[in-house]
């Protein structure tokens, strides 16, 4: 007896699946990857249908698994103090797809890991492999920011280092003429 052709699978956001139908009902099943995810019921015989709740079921699992602000989350950690309050804007966004316990569980993960680089990692870091104080550091995002948005708060420690630097060689010129 031949057997049926495999679908090929369905490569959504965050996983891919196998959609196969049982009794006219399409099913999803998650177990072939990296990941396993199960088989679920998708509770539908119309394919588009099936494919709409597919997507939902696929960023369900991702945020379910911490994956689904992996992107936004690198992009905001780009950007040193506030990248993490933006990155946390699409994090809660899709958290509330899933419920409202998921929603204060992410907002209370964000403020607890922005409180931690933001008063503890940043300041020291940028010390340490700058030279500029902390205190330097938070005027020049707080400044840069309000200039010039998300390109200004990037800029803004290296613009930062580069004046510390020329100052302080002005004022070791200007002590040497003096003397």
């Amino acid at each position: 007896m031949p057997r049926k052709p495999q679908q090929p699978p369905i490569v959504c956001q965050y996983f891919t699946w196998r959609f196969f139908v049982r009794e006219g009902v399409f099913y999803a099943d998650g177990r072939g990857g990296r990941f396993a995810l199960g088989k679920h019921s998708l509770g539908t015989r119309d394919r588009e249908e099936a494919l709409a709740r597919l997507r939902e079921l696929d960023l369900q699992k991702a945020v379910d698994g911490g994956l689904a602000d992996i992107k936004t989350k690198t992009v905001g950690e780009m950007i040193p103090i506030v990248g993490p309050v933006l990155a946390a804007i699409p994090a809660v966004a899709v958290a509330a797809t899933v419920s409202f316990k998921k929603v204060l569980l992410v907002i209370v993960f964000f403020v607890v890991q922005q409180q931690i680089e933001n008063h503890v990692l940043v300041p020291k870091v940028m010390e340490r492999q700058v030279g500029v104080s902390a205190l330097t550091v938070i005027v020049a995002l707080l400044i840069g920011g309000k200039l010039l948005g998300i390109p200004g708060a990037i800029l803004a420690v290296p613009t930062a280092a580069i004046l510390q630097v020329l100052f302080t060689e002005w004022m070791n010129t200007r002590d040497s003429d003096k003397a």
